[in-house]
């Protein structure tokens, strides 16, 4: 079974379980008394966030590359993809109210997965545009020099979930 399929098939409980999962993670550590609990439960929903928003990039980089805008444009279900964008933003709203997030041990690991996917979404795009004319309207110094900033921000997504604390 493909993603593609599997999005198709469920597309509305998989809808739901975006939509619903922040709130229902916020209501659980409302519900449960005790500090120790929250961190998890709130780190078990930044993960389900990121495991979102890792399909998201790379679905955006895949279709962007296959088939153009215009092509995702068209083609796309945009509820789908309106879906990781809230659901990232709302984990992360809803965890900052119950508790400071350098408390919960995966927020860490989503920003490192957050810069590495842009990163990889930029590089995706600017690998299927370079063509020969590309450098005459851009120095290959220049070039070089965005291509080294992006690197270093995709190196820093890096140290942020493998490296030490």
């Amino acid at each position: 079974m493909t993603i593609e399929s599997l999005l198709t098939l469920y597309k509305i409980p998989i809808l739901l379980l975006v939509f619903l999962s922040p709130w229902l993670a916020y209501y659980i550590c409302i519900f449960v008394p005790g500090t120790k609990e929250e961190p998890y439960v709130l780190s078990v929903n930044l993960s389900i966030s990121a495991f979102v928003a890792i399909v998201f990039a790379g679905y955006i980089a895949y279709a962007s590359n296959t088939g153009g805008w215009g092509k995702l444009g068209k083609e796309a279900d945009i509820l789908l993809l309106l879906s990781a964008p809230y659901h990232v933003i709302c984990s992360i709203i809803l965890a900052k109210k119950r508790m400071p997030l350098s408390r919960i041990p995966a927020f860490k690991f989503i920003q490192g997965l957050m810069l590495m996917s842009m990163v990889f979404i930029f590089l995706s795009w600017i690998s299927n545009r370079i063509h020969l004319y590309f450098f005459s309207y851009l120095p290959f110094n220049s070039f070089l020099i965005i291509l080294a900033i992006v690197l270093l921000i995709g190196y820093v997504g890096y140290t942020k979930v493998f490296g030490e604390d």
